[in-house]
């Protein structure tokens, strides 16, 4: 991957990592009532259910983007964790916090779906 190509990537790292943080803005607790209906208090917690993943994915994306922008400061931004051989730029196109070559990502996700119904926490989130 040649420099230019990542100070474009560092530019697109970092017009995200903007973007999500505008969207997280106020959102830093989750709103609790007290409801009497018991409709209502199940419409509730399912809004706050719902928004809680929301803030759990936006806080992963945010996690990989600024792992990635630590890779480009590192040097080591475009190969992959897995095989060390460069990802490629098609690939960082797509997906330019991406960790891994798409053969790699292929096999973690095997893994990780081989390990879904472990009581291994570990194992699931590597």
């Amino acid at each position: 991957m040649t420099e230019k190509e990542v100070l474009q990537f560092r530019f697109i790292l970092e017009q995200e990592l903007a973007a999500l943080d505008m969207r997280t803005r106020g959102r830093e607790t989750l709103e609790i009532s007290n409801e009497a209906d018991p409709l209502d208090v199940t419409q509730s917690a399912a809004a706050r259910d719902f928004e809680a993943g929301n803030i759990s994915r936006i806080a992963a994306k945010v996690r990989l983007i600024r792992e990635a922008i630590a890779r480009i400061q590192d040097g080591t931004y475009g190969e992959c964790e897995r095989c060390e051989e460069p990802i490629p730029v098609k690939r960082m196109n797509a997906v330019p916090w991406a960790l891994y070559c798409v053969r790699c990502q292929e096999a973690v996700d095997r893994d990780r779906h081989e390990h879904d119904g472990d009581l291994e926490p570990d194992r699931a989130a590597a």
